[in-house]
């Protein structure tokens, strides 16, 4: 590569450095705006009757608690794609067109509801 493209391309990284930065202290700011990493969890720190009772609600024929598991074993198995997901769902029983169905029901579900966000959370930290 020449020196001149590599100058422009210098020039180009420099010009969107304060993009970055600002993005970067938006997330921060949102992060620091959203609630305590304890909301639905007893003062103990045991999750609240209320948060436990999503662990049974299904989507697809998959409960929030058996998503969280696959996805945590997906997780230390590496993978990094919905393919290889799916794979680990279906080893463990779960029908593709159900598996399919949860993801999206799932993950939409925790655009809007922190409190099942949270338990996925925590369910899939092993802490739940």
């Amino acid at each position: 590569m020449g020196l001149f493209k590599q100058m422009k391309q210098m020039k180009d990284v420099m010009g969107e450095a304060p993009d970055l930065v600002r993005s970067s202290m938006e997330m921060q700011q949102a992060m620091q705006a959203a609630p305590p990493p304890t909301a639905g969890v007893s003062p103990g720190g045991v999750p609240s009757a209320a948060a436990t009772a999503l662990d049974d609600e299904t989507i697809g024929n998959v409960s929030l608690a058996r998503y969280a598991e696959i996805c945590r074993i997906g997780t230390e198995r590496g993978v990094t794609d919905l393919a290889g997901v799916a794979a680990v769902a279906a080893e463990h029983g779960v029908n593709p067109n159900d598996w399919n169905v949860a993801v999206n029901g799932w993950n939409s579900r925790f655009a809007h509801d922190t409190a099942a966000a949270m338990r996925f959370n925590a369910l899939w930290r092993g802490i739940g």
